[in-house]
């Protein structure tokens, strides 16, 4: 009785333990069940293309050209899908033995590593035997870093044809997916509704008879990789090559799409004809919408003598609100421009872009009275756009040697013509980049063992004015603006709240690759770890590639922390034409006897010390004033009328060597004479 009751404890337990003791293993064949319920057969699997995450429509992105999809490529036969690499490549016409890694061929192309199935066979024993056979090849995909199955799997958008075969119907657009390595991503229990058999059943793990067969533990592996007995291999929408590109012949309306597992049927599967998965699908934004169809190549405000392109999109015949019916016209004045296009799909009238003129207000420009030479004038701009920035030529020089409203000239000794341009600026556009918000995908404050950064470029110039972010704790955060090598462009210090924020920047980002904004530490902000689809960004003006922890050998994209990004094109400015101004000075020569007469300077050159004199008595008060060549006094004194002729001498030996401007004042009536110092 006690050895039948410990017989029947053991048999409960190998019963509550079938996968430990008794489950289908390489080590375990006795286990394995063949498909014809023999005891000699090959373990082959089934691959099926699963429906559910195709009908799913968080899973598949339209947008006009594109169509994104995720593919889920079960297998529910009774042995793995599992592949070998060997030691043989394909470069051109060539088959090349090395055991070395042959990424590259001579010719620099990428090259073909062939590949083996393995085949797990049955033959009554305890251990399972294997087989080999050759089944196409793999190749190194520069962006995931491993190898790619080739061929794995082929999508395309078909109008219904005649036949049954979904194959043979009209092709509408078509991709390929380069396999992203054959992996267990997880089992048929993980994702429910994904195994169906061709009765439309769902399959569980335990409807699998030879469930886990393989390990289930298949990764990205240069040496081997496969999809276990009851495994799925999933490529999300977002991944490389998930993608069918659309003509733009392509009209909004009903289709269907095609996905078929190894279409080129490198590999022997039990099943052969449950490979292809048909589905109706409905394309609703292959059209142009009327505020979609001009592209303006500019500022919408133009300069006097400046051009402006607006192009049509699309379409193949074109109809402008100028009359004009080329695909692109160049704008030179204001106006409210549209155009009708005839495309393949519908023809369709844009909505209308505003053109401004921007056109200066006219100058009044004051002079001061009329000087004798040589003498200093004033110009004054006293009206213009409140805006405007002044500049002053003097003619000759190509720079502005002025800049501002009031301009005082240097001495002059003749009558001059300066010049002055008015500029006005005007700040550029701004704009709004997507992602906007954190909603979608999930959203967690990562770890604090794992900061990163988005990686970005610039198409052109411009700043980054604010970005939105999400908080779980209150603070200082140190923002930062780096260039490819992690080196500091531009930071700001900003305290942000619990919640949701928006956080000034103000960062001035010039054109170029692989910038980076991160936090200088663990900021506490919130990321996304899931349905993240790079890139995002602007059209021709901002593109987020990714983040520097993005892990797409596993499939896995993160987008950290700054979202709704708030930029600004770079300033632009008008500039009128060069406006003359005359100098109101003249030859004062006869007014009056002092003009008349012959000073004397004597020495002259001299050392800072000089004599001052005329022949004639002064009847008037008189001044003697010493400026520099920038116009400033640096010396007067006065003196009475005298009965004799005037001579005085001056004394300015501190001033260093230079040229200077003897000014004489008597009355209403100036001269001036030169006077040079040399020490």
């Amino acid at each position: 009785m006690k050895q039948l009751f410990k017989t029947v404890l053991l048999l409960l337990f190998l019963l509550s333990c079938p996968f430990t003791l008794l489950a289908c293993s390489v080590t375990n064949g006795g286990a394995c069940i063949c498909a014809d319920g023999s005891d000699n057969c090959a373990l082959l699997p089934d691959i099926v293309i699963a429906e559910s995450p195709l009908l799913d429509s968080t899973q598949n992105v339209e947008k006009r050209g594109e169509l994104r999809i995720t593919v889920s490529t079960p297998n529910i036969g009774y042995g793995p899908l599992h592949i070998k690499a060997t030691n043989y490549y394909i470069c051109g016409t060539d088959t090349i033995f090395t055991t070395d890694d042959l990424v590259f061929c001579p010719d620099e192309e990428t090259s073909q590593q062939l590949i083996r199935q393995i085949i797990y066979q049955k033959s009554g024993e305890e251990n399972l035997t294997v087989t080999e056979r050759w089944a196409g090849a793999m190749a190194y995909h520069p962006t995931h870093a491993h190898m790619h199955v080739n061929d794995w799997c082929a999508f395309s958008i078909r109008s219904k044809g005649e036949g049954s075969d979904p194959t043979d119907w009209p092709v509408v657009a078509e991709g390929r997916k380069i396999g992203f390595c054959l992996r267990d991503s997880g089992t048929c229990d993980d994702y429910d509704g994904h195994c169906v058999d061709t009765t439309g059943k769902v399959l569980k793990n335990n409807d699998l008879p030879n469930f886990q067969l393989g390990g289930g533990q298949f990764t990205c592996n240069y040496i081997e990789q496969g999809i276990s007995v009851g495994y799925s291999d999933i490529y999300d929408y977002w991944l490389d090559d998930m993608d069918i590109q659309i003509p733009d012949t392509v009209c909004n309306g009903d289709y269907y799409l095609v996905v078929v597992a190894d279409p080129l049927n490198h590999f022997e599967e039990s099943n052969e004809d449950n490979n292809t998965l048909v589905i109706p699908i409905t394309l609703s934004k292959q059209q142009y919408e009327p505020d979609e169809i001009i592209r303006v190549s500019g500022n919408r405000r133009i300069c006097k003598g400046d051009t402006l392109v607006l192009s049509a999109e699309a379409g193949t015949a074109f109809k402008w609100s100028t009359g004009e019916t080329t695909q692109s016209i160049t704008v030179t004045e204001a106006g409210a421009y549209s155009v009708e296009v005839i495309t393949p799909c519908q023809t369709v009238t844009s909505s209308v872009v505003d053109i401004t003129y921007y056109e200066f207000s006219p100058l009044e420009i004051s002079v001061s009275d009329t000087l004798c030479t040589p003498n200093q004038v004033t110009l004054n701009i006293s009206t213009g756009d409140e805006q405007s920035t002044f500049f002053w030529y003097d003619g000759i020089s190509s720079y502005p040697i002025f800049e501002g409203n009031t301009f005082e000239t240097p001495m002059l000794n003749a009558p001059y013509t300066y010049y002055v341009v008015q500029e006005e600026i005007f700040e550029g556009e701004t704009y709004s980049a997507e992602p906007q918000d954190n909603k979608f995908g999930n959203s967690t404050v990562p770890n604090p063992n794992f900061n990163a950064y988005l990686i970005f470029d610039a198409h052109e110039p411009f700043t980054l004015l604010s970005v939105k972010v999400y908080s779980d704790t209150e603070g200082e955060r140190l923002i930062q603006f780096r260039d490819s090598t992690k080196t500091v462009l531009q930071e700001k210090k900003v305290n942000i709240p619990v919640g949701e924020s928006r956080i000034t920047l103000d960062f001035d980002v010039p054109k170029g690759e692989n910038f980076q904004l991160a936090a200088a530490e663990f900021p506490y902000l919130e990321r996304n770890n899931s349905k993240v689809n790079y890139p995002y960004g602007v059209d021709k003006l901002l593109t987020i590639k990714g983040s520097s922890l993005d892990d797409p050998v596993g499939g896995f994209f993160y987008y950290y922390f700054f979202y709704n990004w708030e930029i600004k094109k770079a300033d632009y400015s008008c500039t009128n034409e060069r406006i003359a101004v005359e100098t109101p000075v003249k030859n004062c020569v006869g007014v009056t006897d002092i003009a008349t007469q012959t000073v004397n300077i004597f020495p002259n050159p001299n050392q800072g010390k000089f004599l001052v004199e005329w022949n004639e008595m002064t009847t008037e008060n008189t001044q003697l004033s010493i400026f520099n060549t920038t116009g400033k006094a640096i010396f007067q004194q006065n003196f009475s009328p005298k009965n004799s002729p005037f001579s005085e001498i001056i004394s300015l030996n501190h001033l260093p060597t230079g040229i200077y401007l003897l000014e004489i004042t008597m009355g209403s009536v100036k001269k001036y004479e030169k006077v040079v110092i040399q020490l």
